[in-house]
């Protein structure tokens, strides 16, 4: 098995959210920052789990634990 993923903060915030399955629009009103800033930490933890979409993320997420149902 893959070693857990180091995230920030804001990476675990974002990815719940998806797991949750909260809007894009959402995630950014939520979050109180811009959907161009959505893209910048969505690069991040995309690279850092390996992953080129938002529901691969969530597969990692749950594979990871870091969220689950």
């Amino acid at each position: 098995m893959e070693e857990k993923p180091d995230l920030t903060a804001i990476e675990k915030t974002i990815l719940r959210l998806y797991c949750q399955g909260v809007e894009t629009q959402q995630i950014c009103d939520l979050c109180g920052f811009t959907y161009n800033t959505l893209k910048f930490h969505n690069r991040n933890l995309y690279r850092k789990l390996g992953v080129s979409s938002r529901a691969e993320a969530e597969r990692k997420a749950r594979e990871f634990m870091i969220y689950k149902d």
